[in-house]
């Protein structure tokens, strides 16, 4: 798939925000841990306006199966070597 190629070129990227330097890279499934790790640091208010539900292992493990079917792109966040932050783009297989 060629997007996912262009993808893979622009990746890792380093930015700084509010002096905060942050690396930027797509996420692997060896990430998973870190991201549950990551999820179940957030406050529990922080949680609400996700999407689904990140503590939950299953979940995870559903993102990164979609992941390695293509259908999801994830970028992480990450700041001195944690894990800061996400983004998630999930493609939807219903076609109008």
């Amino acid at each position: 798939m060629a997007q996912t190629n262009i993808v893979k070129r622009t990746y890792p990227r380093q930015t700084t925000v509010h002096g905060v330097e942050l690396t930027l890279r797509l996420m692997e499934p060896s990430d998973r841990d870190e991201l549950l790790a990551f999820a179940r640091s957030l406050p529990d208010h922080d949680l609400l306006f996700l999407r689904m539900d990140i503590t939950d292992p299953k979940n995870v493990d559903e993102w990164v199966e979609n992941m390695k079917k293509g259908r999801a792109v994830t970028i992480l966040v990450e700041s001195e070597g944690k894990l800061v932050g996400y983004g998630l783009l999930h493609r939807d297989e219903v076609s109008w």
